[in-house]
């Protein structure tokens, strides 16, 4: 079934369920609420969920990283960019997860006071590591052994792999050990190869398995070019890891740039390598940046998402 058939049933079977009932509040997902948007027969204020950038902006960026590396990327079809724009249009209001996901609708043209932002949450139980764990990673750097670099996530030109292919092969392997831990996307098939002399590529791994994977590393990188909130960081954060990542996701609402990691501007690789150079010659204040992760930043948990979340919603039902 196409894309086409397949939102568009859903979104008929999502109007049917919903409308046999009274709501407040009915948040649907971005692509697949047109149907409840503009339904008559149902109640409440109705939210449209976009975990991205505008679906515009989204594009852009995706087509703009296809022309830079000659290689085709899956992007969202014109007719879903137009659902998704009505969808936008029809909602009351349209939750994101990020300044940079608001940014991104503002300069679509979005009025400020229908954009709802809420980011996501963290599970402390899950990743928090143990004060032993944090002590055996500042042995490692003190030690002078290579740093240990981390990236989680999709393996796909969208997180910035073609830049990760210059940042790996650019840093001296005798100093670092970066290792990739995520599904390979079709779109990367070649890059991945181009990886493979310079990184550890590990396949796709549960949840459950990640706090081992943060565990064993002394930095985190992610050069994305397009993210709402990508939770790997919020993870690598509850897990004393410094991050190295872009502006457009949402480590410049979770990182205190200097402090816990540094954000830079996408398509850098060159200023992610110097950073990361740094993070080499500069051990001693790499390790209090770690102790400053582990001691001094409470990450944001998934509670503190819901309570935010309920808060906004309060007035909006008028409760």
């Amino acid at each position: 079934m196409s894309d086409r058939l397949l939102h568009r049933a859903f979104g008929r079977f999502a109007e049917r369920a919903v409308r046999a009932q009274k709501w407040d509040v009915i948040l649907c997902w971005s692509s697949v609420g047109e149907e409840i948007m503009r339904s008559r027969r149902v109640s409440g204020v109705r939210v449209c969920h976009r975990s991205s950038a505008h679906i515009r902006t989204q594009d852009r960026l995706l087509r703009e990283e296809q022309d830079r590396t000659g290689l085709e990327i899956e992007r969202p079809s014109g007719w879903m960019i137009a659902r998704e724009e009505r969808e936008y249009a029809l909602a009351d209001l349209v939750l994101v997860p990020s300044s940079f996901a608001r940014s991104s609708f503002l300069t679509e043209g979005l009025s400020p006071d229908r954009i709802l932002m809420v980011p996501f949450g963290v599970d402390p139980a899950m990743f928090r590591p143990a004060r032993a764990t944090v002590e055996e990673r500042v042995r490692r750097i003190e030690a002078g052994e290579p740093l240990r670099v981390a990236y989680v996530g999709a393996i796909s030109l969208r997180k910035g792999m073609r830049d990760l292919v210059e940042i790996a092969r650019s840093l001296d392997r005798s100093r670092f050990a970066i290792s990739c831990t995520g599904p390979i996307a079709v779109d990367c098939q070649t890059v991945a190869r181009d990886l493979e002399p310079w990184v550890t590529l590990h396949g796709p791994r549960p949840q459950r398995d990640l706090p081992a994977t943060y565990a064993a590393a002394d930095l985190f990188v992610f050069p994305t070019i397009e993210d709402g909130h990508p939770m790997v960081l919020s993870q690598a954060m509850e897990s004393a890891l410094p991050i190295v990542c872009t502006t457009n996701c949402s480590g410049p609402d979770i990182i205190a740039d200097g402090q816990t990691g540094w954000v830079l501007p996408p398509r850098r690789p060159d200023l992610f390598i110097e950073r990361l150079q740094w993070c080499d010659t500069n051990r001693g204040a790499l390790v209090r940046m770690i102790w400053d992760c582990y001691e001094r930043f409470a990450s944001r948990t998934w509670a503190d998402a819901t309570r935010e979340l309920a808060a906004a919603f309060a007035p909006a039902v008028g409760a």
